[in-house]
């Protein structure tokens, strides 16, 4: 599996992810270890138009991770790696 690119964040931060909104949604995002097991999973609320969507992250260690977004229908909108310092 390829993936474009893989963002390095810290253990506690504010992930800003580009992911317009169609139209007032909530989303549930989801961090997965590469193990496959779910290490952190919140709803998000989307507003119409918003293209800047801040995601809480906060894991108890550093590691490589997936990122998932799903919209209300379970689909994923938007996955990507993400390498936890």
């Amino acid at each position: 599996m390829l993936f474009k690119y893989i963002n390095f964040v810290k253990t506690s931060t504010d992930l800003n992810i580009k992911l317009i909104a169609p139209k007032n949604e909530t989303v549930q995002y989801v961090l997965i270890d590469m193990l496959g097991r779910i290490v952190q999973q919140q709803p998000q609320f989307l507003s119409f138009g918003e293209n800047q969507n801040k995601f809480a992250l906060n894991v108890a260690q550093g590691g490589q991770y997936i990122f998932i977004v799903k919209n209300q229908k379970a689909e994923i909108v938007k996955s990507f790696p993400i390498i936890i310092q």
